[in-house]
């Protein structure tokens, strides 16, 4: 009599058509070696063995199903012999109250994860900056370089400019030029205040 089919837990051999008993563990293999569906209780290894099902959050096990380590961002408790999802924000702990480890934006103080606050510091001559430090907005006397995002100093005596060639208003007692620049007014011996001469 020739066998066309097998119990579960055995496999048809090609040639000989006799029922041969998988790996221990298994339900359906291909061959002695190779495994396509383990037994309740265990998983599929990447050899097509089977395993011990290991218990949630658990990466490797025994035989007997107990968790030997947990999946990062998981922690092992020595009493339950299971794994525990660490609090928000760790990415790894020792326990539900002790990070090891915190994610982005995140700083670890005293086994806690604190979110982070960026005090952003502005270069010399920026009034306003972003967190990297990209300056916005300058002091007066400064003008923003669009390319390089800090600010530079306008040209001497002036107070706002497009460039450092470039004054739109000059400081008190200096004179703003046609090509651009700030002049100092001269100054009367006689006088507290600057005066402009006159031809």
């Amino acid at each position: 009599m020739t066998c066309t089919r097998c119990m579960t837990s055995y496999f048809l051999e090609d040639f000989s058509n006799f029922c041969t008993a998988c790996i221990s563990n298994c339900d359906e293999c291909t061959d002695s070696t190779t495994c396509k569906a383990c037994s309740e209780g265990y998983q599929l290894s990447s050899d097509s063995t089977c395993v011990v099902t290991c218990p949630p959050l658990c990466q490797i096990c025994d035989n007997p199903g107990t968790c030997l380590s947990c999946f990062g961002g998981s922690f092992f408790d020595s009493v339950t012999q299971n794994c525990y999802v660490c609090n928000a924000n760790c990415t790894s702990c020792i326990s539900s109250d002790e990070c090891t480890g915190c994610g982005p934006g995140f700083d670890l103080i005293a086994g806690v994860c604190v979110a982070n606050v960026d005090i952003a510091i502005c270069s010399q001559g920026c009034r306003n900056c972003l967190s990297d430090g990209t300056c916005t907005q300058c002091k007066t006397g400064y003008f923003l370089d669009q390319t390089m995002t800090f600010c530079k100093p306008c040209g001497s005596g002036c107070l706002h400019c497009l460039n450092g060639n470039t004054c739109l208003l000059c400081q008190e007692n200096t004179e703003l030029q046609s090509d651009g620049t700030c002049m100092a007014l001269p100054v009367n011996a006689n006088c507290t205040l600057p005066f402009r001469l006159f031809p």
